[in-house]
């Protein structure tokens, strides 16, 4: 087997983007070492690939109860992701103690006293 290469695509406009990416070798591609040496190359196999970009951070909604105030003691508040949620960039799913870490409920706003809960997840 030859040599792997890793390709590094860092650029300002990919930090907004969403959509596909394409990776794609021309035929008449030359390819040069670090010293500037013409290799001779020609791409085996397919020479391009896509990839799909998506740094829209997920939307949530609350789907119950909805708009308006708890009234009961025991209600439950119900969260609805428009797209699957992680734990983090690695793809960790979100378990009940990593949601209890990321949400907090407080009484009357923002700046009110934490109240406790218990978050579960259904799949």
């Amino acid at each position: 087997m030859g040599d792997i290469y890793d390709i590094t695509v860092d650029h300002d406009s990919l930090t907004d983007y969403n959509g596909t990416l394409m990776l794609g070798f021309s035929p008449r591609t030359t390819i040069a070492d670090l010293a500037s040496n013409r290799l001779n190359v020609i791409p085996i196999g397919i020479y391009e690939s896509s990839f799909v970009i998506d740094n829209a951070a997920p939307r949530v909604s609350f789907s119950s109860p909805g708009v308006g105030r708890i009234k009961d003691a025991r209600a439950n508040l119900t969260l609805t992701f428009n797209e699957a949620v992680y734990g983090d960039a690695s793809g960790t799913a979100f378990t009940e103690s990593t949601l209890d870490d990321l949400i907090d409920l407080r009484r009357d706003d923002e700046s009110g006293a934490d109240m406790p809960f218990t978050a579960s997840i259904e799949r």
